[in-house]
């Protein structure tokens, strides 16, 4: 059992294939984490705007 070699052409359609899938696979990873963060930041500014609020009301 050998190896049959690759044309070079194929070899670089392939690689660049592989290469443009990671990246908007990685692009995707970085949009969701933003979108993620940008929530959980929206929650922690509406938490501390409640507390701040609940301070001014009590005495």
């Amino acid at each position: 059992m050998s190896l049959q070699p690759i044309p070079p052409e194929e070899k670089e359609r392939t690689i660049s294939a592989f290469r443009q899938q990671v990246s908007d696979d990685v692009q995707a990873g970085i949009d969701n984490h933003e979108r993620k963060m940008t929530r959980m930041g929206f929650v922690f500014l509406a938490i501390f705007i409640g507390v701040i609020g609940l301070m001014a009301v009590l005495p």
